[in-house]
């Protein structure tokens, strides 16, 4: 059973886009309404996780190992 607070939003998370087609994707999917993570989004994302303290969590332990 889902919580009735809980809302769906489509997205799209790209790990590579074609070179002078970024803007476009990113306007059509705010006129959309559906979020979008750019490479370098993702990049960021990734980071940042790799920069926390430790904790006991797979994918924060392999974005350490990933990243440094």
């Amino acid at each position: 059973m889902s919580d009735p607070q809980t809302t769906i939003r489509l997205g799209l998370a790209a790990g590579h886009v074609r070179s002078g087609q970024a803007e476009a994707i990113k306007g059509f999917m705010q006129d959309k309404n559906w979020f979008y993570w750019s490479p370098d989004d993702i990049k960021a994302r990734v980071k940042a996780l790799a920069d926390r303290g430790y904790e006991n969590d797979p994918a924060i332990s392999t974005t350490k190992i990933l990243l440094y």
